[in-house]
């Protein structure tokens, strides 16, 4: 245990958070993303998932509570938080048994993904009528990426993103999901 908290890995650790946190505050979400990016390759997917525990609930926590529709979104998300989180479990028995560089490749490919959709500016479309079945079944699948990889925006944050939420209440929603899953 005291060779994992090394000077020099303590310190790539705070950069990280840092570096994360910034920007978290900027965009509203990207804690996990940035973290794992910077960390999951050098100090291990598992170890970078334990120790994001206590500083990403805090932050979604604080998102969750202070923003101006937290009764009206869980109403409205209620079968779609349940299904991620029942599905966390699944991808975590993954986690539990795959290969680091198994982790590593699931990571790089849904960042990967999440990126060629942003720089394609692709606008998902509102799910209308759809909204009842396809909550639950967007949120069994991002719960599923989210305990195998520790990654939620594919398809889960692409999913809030189409219900076309104003920004605060978008932001707020992010709040609520990630605090559900961790």
């Amino acid at each position: 245990m005291e060779a994992f908290w090394q000077p020099e890995r303590v310190a790539l650790i705070l950069a990280a958070f840092f570096v994360a946190g910034s920007v978290k505050g900027l965009i509203g979400m990207g804690l996990p993303v940035v973290t794992l990016a910077i960390l999951g390759s050098t100090i291990g997917v598992r170890e970078t998932l334990t120790i994001m525990v206590l500083p990403g609930f805090a932050t979604n926590l604080w998102q969750a509570l202070s923003g101006p529709a937290f009764l009206p979104l869980l109403k409205r998300l209620w079968s779609f938080l349940l299904a991620a989180a029942l599905c966390i479990w699944f991808g975590t028995a993954i986690l539990a048994t795959a290969r680091s560089e198994t982790l590593i490749a699931i990571v790089g490919t849904t960042l990967t993904l999440y990126s060629a959709v942003a720089l394609a500016r692709f606008e998902p479309p509102p799910p209308g009528r759809n909204e009842r079945w396809l909550s639950p079944v967007m949120g069994a699948i991002g719960g599923f990426i989210f305990g195998m990889a520790g990654n939620l925006i594919v398809p889960s944050i692409l999913y809030l993103h189409a219900l076309r939420l104003p920004r605060d209440v978008f932001v707020q929603a992010l709040g609520i999901l990630f605090i559900t899953i961790t």
